[in-house]
């Protein structure tokens, strides 16, 4: 067996062990240019505010490609709703909901500094109130 193959070996092992010796909780992680939200059973975010790019750099034709959110309710038999009540916050371009799941996209066209958006979970009529922050940036 090769040095780099018994390294490797070597490498996957000590991660393997680490990760199955680790007791510390999931993390999440979050990023610019898209996040994933957690709802929990209280309807209560995991993540207060979210701060996202307004767009996750340009296509080739130089269309703006708008950053991601996802919430998830921790209850896959939930009925979760995002709602964005001051249409014109202007940070969310597109939203939809199905099921325990939301997914909205950046509004692209953001000028300035950052937009702060209050927005509202309802999870089986629990509301709550957390915010989105869209930055005017490029990743």
């Amino acid at each position: 067996m090769s040095h780099s193959r018994a390294a490797l070996s070597l490498g996957i092992a000590v991660l393997v062990v680490s990760c199955a010796s680790s007791n510390s909780p999931t993390h999440i992680t979050r990023s610019k240019t898209s996040a994933t939200i957690t709802v929990q059973s209280d309807g209560k975010v995991d993540q207060e505010t979210v701060e996202l790019c307004s767009r996750n750099g340009l296509t080739v034709k130089g269309v703006p490609v708008p950053s991601q959110i996802m919430w998830i309710a921790e209850d896959t038999s939930a009925t979760l709703t995002i709602d964005f009540p001051d249409t014109g916050q202007n940070c969310i371009r597109a939203i939809r909901c199905s099921g325990n799941i939301c997914n909205a996209i950046t509004n692209t066209n953001v000028h300035g500094g950052n937009t702060q958006c209050t927005y509202h979970v309802s999870l089986n009529g629990t509301v709550t109130d957390p915010i989105v922050i869209i930055d005017n940036c490029c990743p």
